[in-house]
């Protein structure tokens, strides 16, 4: 038999737990969960520090701390240690240095990505690449060059051999 306690008019409902342990009493390893930036279930932070919409523009070099999402027009260059989000109506034409990168929009130019670049769709890159870690959705375009990692000079300074250093295929009659 289950009993269950009848609500009086007037009463307020229970009130939800909160998702994140309060402050007021909290150890530092609490505080640190409620301090991390959130993500989305995609794994695109939502906590931004600044947003260009959808109609705006900015045109010369763009740099920024934190978080930053761009829906409009860029066009220039944009230089951050933090993170970039292009969304889906982004159109940029800029030379991009930041440490992490997520790409829905279009982007026209050379990227360095210090950890990461992921490309989603419909997104489009058309340009150089230079990342550690690249992740390119299915439905997402890119042209262009990429480079992972660093070149050891040794390696791209190793003699090609000549003409006269290749053996001969030519068939004897």
């Amino acid at each position: 038999m289950v009993f269950r306690k009848k609500e009086q008019p007037g009463t307020p409902a229970p009130r939800a737990k909160e998702s994140y342990p309060a402050l007021s009493n909290s150890n530092s390893k609490e505080r640190e969960m409620v301090e991390e930036p959130r993500k989305s279930h995609q794994g695109i932070p939502t906590d931004v520090n600044a947003y260009f919409g959808k109609g705006s523009k900015f045109s010369g070099k763009l740099s920024f701390e934190g978080t930053i999402r761009v829906d409009g027009a860029v066009e220039g260059e944009i230089i951050s240690k933090d993170v970039l989000i292009v969304g889906e109506g982004a159109e940029i034409r800029a030379d991009i240095k930041v440490h992490t990168i997520y790409i829905s929009g279009s982007v026209e130019g050379d990227i360095i990505a210090k950890k990461r670049l992921e490309l989603r769709p419909p997104g489009r890159v058309y340009g150089s690449v230079k990342t550690a870690s690249l992740l390119i959705h299915e439905g997402a375009i890119f042209e262009g060059h990429c480079s992972m990692g660093t070149r050891t000079p040794a390696a791209e300074a190793k003699p090609q051999p000549s003409e006269r250093e290749t053996p001969s295929l030519q068939a004897q009659p």
